[in-house]
């Protein structure tokens, strides 16, 4: 499914759930607010993807090479009204990019398996349990591990994969409410039998939630974290018990039919000035020696 029809769907994604947690006045407008067009930096995250989920052939059907310099101009002009219309060209430096970052993943023996023989960019719609909230993902891939359990598998290009890199990430963006949202999309769908290949409903299905993070310097040294939800870690439980409080929210700005801002409830606000300001320069950190890295 193209990414504009799957816009179109009804329902909440998580781009715009995430947003509820600065107001509902933020939920609203990027609800009803369409996407700002595309840039050189999109179309170069999308072709990462591409080559990453679909391979080579793929990258080459959907983003194909322009051989010049800048992407305007006369000559640009002549040569892109002979591709296809919803493809997306790329400069000769990106769509190396692009490659080089795809045979990484692709190639590597731990992320690899989980980017083949599978769904890619699998769209599902369903209705949130608690809240009765209609909701929808797109999710990077989807694999089906046998009868009964699926690994859904989430891709992002970052700077470093270094394991304190990557936490900060994930807790910074909240991809683990992410990775939680696809789960629980995935779980509804494998109950009620519709998930591609699912011959009978699973009532009580196993769903395996991973991260593949690959660095976008020349290294591409590619990284898999899996959430989990038990004695080994909790990132899959946070992010769900976040995913409920915002779904929460959601729900009762729907109920009253109020989408104020951040202070609407509880208008002027007292300025605090952050510690450094202060002069309080014994600030303590919880980043352990070395551990800094470049974001």
């Amino acid at each position: 499914m193209k990414f504009a029809d799957y816009a179109a769907l009804p329902g909440w994604n998580w781009s715009v759930i995430k947003r509820i947690e600065d107001s509902p006045k933020h939920a609203d407008h990027y609800k009803r607010t369409k996407d700002s067009g595309d840039t050189a930096s999109r179309a170069g995250l999308r072709a990462n993807h591409c080559a990453i989920l679909e391979g080579p052939e793929a990258l080459a059907a959907q983003f194909p090479v322009y051989p010049g310099k800048v992407r305007r101009g006369k000559a640009y002009d002549a040569w892109r009204a002979e591709q296809p219309e919803d493809c997306t060209p790329l400069l000769d430096r990106d769509h190396k990019i692009a490659v080089a970052i795809g045979k990484a993943v692709r190639d590597d023996p731990h992320a690899g398996p989980w980017v083949r023989d599978g769904f890619p960019e699998h769209v599902i719609e369903w209705v949130d349990a608690v809240t009765g909230l209609p909701c929808k993902l797109r999710l990077d891939y989807l694999t089906s591990t046998s009868s009964y359990s699926w690994a859904v598998t989430e891709v992002k290009s970052i700077t470093s994969i270094a394991g304190y890199s990557v936490s900060s990430l994930v807790s910074r963006n909240k991809w683990d409410g992410q990775i939680a949202h696809y789960v629980d999309g995935v779980r509804a769908a494998a109950r009620e039998g519709r998930l591609p290949g699912q011959m009978y409903p699973s009532p009580d299905p196993i769903i395996d939630a991973r991260l593949i993070v690959v660095e976008t310097g020349p290294v591409h040294d590619v990284g898999v974290f899996r959430l989990h939800n038990d004695e080994e870690g909790d990132a899959l439980r946070v992010g769900a018990e976040y995913r409920a409080e915002l779904l929460g929210k959601l729900k009762d700005a729907i109920g009253r039919g109020e989408w104020g801002g951040r202070y609407h409830e509880a208008g002027e606000q007292v300025l605090e000035l952050q510690d450094w300001r202060k002069g309080l320069d014994d600030i303590e950190t919880d980043v352990p020696d070395g551990e800094w890295q470049e974001l």
